[in-house]
């Protein structure tokens, strides 16, 4: 399949070349059989078409124009795109939400982690786009605690979002 598809590209660009050749033929056929007079006419005014056109590029050089001058430190110091996201201290990875019974009363909160490892806790976390950073709702819980927690409750991952940490 591969072939036929080359074969048709060069056959394609065949039929072009040969197409741009007889114009080309057919264009310097007509420009020979003008008198002298008229050849020298058209090729005195490409001439000097192209020289202007040679001539303001150089002066448009020359010109003393504001220049932007480039900064040695673009130069030196490239753009580097960070590898990865610096997370933010206060931004809390969001472990799950663990409830049941203990000690015969429901009990109905979220647990989450900062980025040094530590355990925070939440029993009425706001719905707002901030509910993941650290504030006076989120009590610290130490690990064991946490396992206690996860002996005695249920835990439910919270699995949807994208930066939660994986078990």
């Amino acid at each position: 399949m591969a072939n036929d598809q080359n074969v048709k590209r060069t056959t394609y660009r065949e039929r072009i070349d040969k197409i741009l050749y007889a114009k080309a033929l057919k264009l310097n056929q007509l420009f020979n059989e003008m008198p002298i007079r008229t050849q020298r006419l058209i090729m005195l005014g490409a001439g000097l078409g192209i020289a202007t056109i040679c001539v303001l590029a150089i002066t448009e050089g020359f010109n003393s124009k504001q220049t932007s001058s480039i900064n040695i430190d673009t130069l030196t110091n490239p753009l580097l795109q960070p590898m990865e996201k610096k997370h933010d201290t206060t931004e809390l990875i969001p472990l799950g939400k663990m409830k049941g019974e203990i000690n015969g009363e429901f009990e109905a909160f979220y647990v989450a982690m900062d980025g040094k490892g530590n355990f925070f806790v939440n029993h009425n976390p706001s719905y707002a786009k901030d509910r993941w950073l650290k504030s006076d709702d989120w009590k610290p819980l130490t690990y064991q605690q946490f396992m206690e927690y996860e002996k005695q409750l249920h835990f439910l991952s919270i699995e949807s979002k994208s930066k939660t940490l994986k078990r």
